[in-house]
């Protein structure tokens, strides 16, 4: 899903025509897609994404190691 999809879907009007500008949006869309257990993202910004791929990823690690531990 690109972020002009991703704004659709959720009906989300930010007034950001410029892709750049929804980097953010994107980043945080990848990570909430990974936390739900996504292993591939496609993403126009790499930097961005994987830096919130990395702790999304170090986030669901964690959390399952602490739930294996109780």
């Amino acid at each position: 899903m690109n972020s002009n999809a991703m704004y659709r879907l959720f009906d989300i009007d930010a007034g950001r025509t410029n892709a750049a500008d929804r980097d953010y949006a994107t980043a945080a869309a990848a990570a909430m897609c990974i936390s739900h257990g996504a292993n591939i993202i496609r993403a126009h910004n790499v930097a961005a994404v994987k830096d919130a791929a990395a702790v999304a990823d170090a986030m669901r690690f964690a959390s399952h190691a602490t739930q294996k531990q109780h």
